[in-house]
């Protein structure tokens, strides 16, 4: 009789161990595949807005060519803030940072919305102050891939090997 309950006692810790270890593995998969999501989405922002910088035309633009510019320069929701909550592997701080992020963006598209709106007073200042945003949120996109690079090494080597193929996860 005692082996029989020493052996049920052992197949419930049996069953509870790997059930646990699959709930692990399960959860170091979910935040893996996040956090490629995240860098890819970090890359796609910096890639698009150093396009938008080197592309927005001169004030001289014709009124066709500056209006296809502005509306191209709109990046849309940034998608991973709108799941910040399941980054529980970032610092409180580059949680904040994504979501700063998110509001430059937003901030952005606003602003060349604006443009857009009134492209035919739109001076070159405008144009140069757009081109600064747009630097200003692909280098906070550059710094949050940094701190991630330094924490995953794999993150370093998805950014130094983007020439070669693109993001390996």
């Amino acid at each position: 009789m005692q082996q029989l309950v020493l052996g049920a006692v052992l197949g419930a810790l049996s069953v509870m161990t790997t059930s646990l270890l699959i709930d692990m593995w399960r959860r170091r998969k979910e935040s893996h595949t996040l956090l490629v999501s995240l860098v890819a989405e970090l890359r796609n922002i910096v890639k698009h807005y150093r396009f938008v910088e080197l592309e927005l035309p001169g004030p001289h633009a014709t009124d066709l060519e500056l209006r296809k510019h502005l509306a191209f320069a709109r990046y849309g929701e940034v998608g991973s803030a709108r799941n910040f909550d399941k980054f529980g592997f970032l610092d409180i701080e580059h949680v904040l940072e994504l979501l700063q992020l998110s509001l430059r963006v937003r901030n952005n598209d606003t602003f060349f919305k604006s443009l857009d709106e009134r492209f035919e007073q739109v001076q070159a200042s405008d144009l140069e102050y757009a081109c600064d945003r747009a630097r200003y949120v692909r280098e906070s996109a550059t710094n949050l891939l940094g701190f991630l690079a330094k924490r995953y090494s794999w993150v370093a080597e998805a950014i130094t090997t983007r020439e070669r193929g693109g993001l390996r996860a």
